[in-house]
């Protein structure tokens, strides 16, 4: 069996995946790969990150190659605040440098929106720092449909019965990767279209 992990990117609209790749180090930082995924894109795509691609240099790569992304605020994550569009007890809209010092800072502005719904504290980081383009409140939507990732992966996984891919060489990783790219789109195409099955 190779060693290693996967990454790729997932049309959120389409529910498709549009490219995954085996990453052969178990170790490598998922950003490094990320970057060669993202130049895949159209600019002006929305990217929806989790945690695990969150970082100031690679916000400001998307930014500066203009892709618009969100992504959820690490915990314990120094901020400045430069503008309040909107500030109360549990809500707050703005925009902030990331990072307390120059070395260490951000080199674009991003906005950082924070709300609490039934006592859970939600904040969320985006490039799109316009209120009126962007609200607090599809903020929240959009980064909701992050988790059909992870319902992709869990098809994969449980529907496919597809928990592991064993190979002895790459060219028949690959296939089996491929394969498994395929019948899953056809899977997540055919779940969709149910109705109600």
């Amino acid at each position: 069996m190779l060693p290693g992990k996967m990454v790729g990117l997932f049309d959120i609209r389409a529910q498709q995946w549009r490219e995954m790749v085996h990453l052969p180090n178990p170790h490598q930082n998922d950003k490094v790969a990320a970057r060669e995924l993202a130049d895949q894109l159209p600019r002006g795509s929305l990217l929806l990150a989790d945690l695990g691609f969150f970082g100031f240099a690679w916000f400001d790569y998307l930014t500066v190659q203009g892709y618009w992304w969100i992504s959820r605020l690490r915990e314990k994550t120094s901020f400045e605040v430069i503008h309040a569009f909107y500030e109360d007890d549990t809500t707050f809209d703005g925009l902030v440098w990331l990072g307390k010092y120059r070395a260490d800072q951000a080199a674009v502005a991003v906005r950082l929106v924070r709300f609490t719904v039934k006592q859970t504290q939600y904040q969320y980081l985006t490039n799109v720092l316009n209120p009126w383009t962007l609200p607090i409140q599809e903020i929240a939507q959009l980064y909701a449909r992050r988790w059909d990732i992870e319902m992709a992966f869990r098809m994969v996984k449980q529907y496919l019965k597809l928990h592991h891919l064993v190979s002895q060489t790459r060219d028949c990783f690959a296939s089996s990767l491929g394969g498994t790219h395929y019948f899953s789109s056809i899977a997540s195409h055919s779940f969709r279209n149910c109705g109600a099955c």
